[in-house]
């Protein structure tokens, strides 16, 4: 019979200290509400499927250790796979924006009628750098024949804070820690496509350019999401919530400079 006591005390002895880690804190904005309103299980299992496959994407195992819990994800990782990290979050990021459903319907003429439902999901967060122990990080290194999804330290903190604080829209910021880790490992940030709000100050992640690397998306799935959106933006207006207004008009904006970039 397991002992989760014992194993937890064992786990603790064999850790001198916390880890210098990138710790990135996502939330997928809106989810709450729908899970207040959905009628039965049914109804998250397509979201819930897209985190379940989002955070565990082959190029990222053993490289990235991710604990899901509802709508929110940690992702902590060493400062060597920080390439694994961007592209997972960015990749993450455009899944969820281009979501949507593929219906065909025949009609009694033997006609084909073909309409795409959007669910565009919006993800927010925030990356630092700094300590943090990922729990099943130890357990794996030491060969554990169990898990204990979780992460502690001060990074992880961090990074909660600046998704549910500072990142105030639905975009991935990081902090100064990460800006310092580049820069002492003299990593570009054009390199992983993070560039700066000028009006707040920040340091974001471009996440749809560095899918694409500036060359054109797919412009079809652009005007998608900006439809979808802007309907969510008449709802919020409608229901004078000024928070969420402000937040989709930015999403709009960001994804507009993108839409005219590729009609270029």
């Amino acid at each position: 019979m397991r002992n989760p006591g014992y194993e937890a005390d064992s786990l603790f002895r064999e850790i001198e200290d916390y880890k210098d880690r990138f710790v990135a804190f996502v939330d997928v904005m809106g989810v709450k509400n729908r899970m207040r309103e959905v009628d039965g299980l049914n109804e998250l299992l397509p979201l819930s499927k897209l985190m379940y496959k989002n955070s565990n994407q082959p190029f990222a195992e053993g490289k990235i250790n991710a604990v899901v819990f509802s709508d929110c994800m940690y992702f902590v990782s060493e400062g060597k796979y920080l390439n694994q990290l961007i592209c997972l979050l960015a990749n993450f990021a455009y899944n969820l924006l281009v979501n949507r459903e593929n219906n065909v319907e025949i009609k009694s003429d033997g006609s084909i009628e073909s309409t795409i439902d959007w669910n565009c999901f919006k993800l927010r967060g925030g990356i630092t750098y700094g300590k943090v122990v990922a729990l099943d990080e130890e357990t794996k290194k030491r060969g554990l024949p169990y898990g204990f999804n979780m992460v502690i330290g001060p990074a992880a903190i961090q990074a909660y804070e600046l998704e549910s604080i500072k990142a105030v829209y639905p975009r991935i910021i990081v902090d100064e820690a990460f800006l310092e880790y580049c820069r002492n490992e003299q990593i570009s940030l054009n390199e992983y496509n993070i560039i700066r709000d000028t009006e707040k100050d920040h340091y974001y992640l471009d996440f749809w350019d560095y899918m694409f690397k500036g060359d054109v998306g797919p412009s079809d799935f652009l005007n998608g999401c900006i439809a979808y959106v802007r309907e969510e933006l008449k709802d919020a207006k409608s229901s004078g919530n000024a928070k969420l207004s402000g937040q989709l008009y930015w999403y709009i904006e960001y994804l507009e400079r993108h839409r005219k970039i590729n009609k270029i």
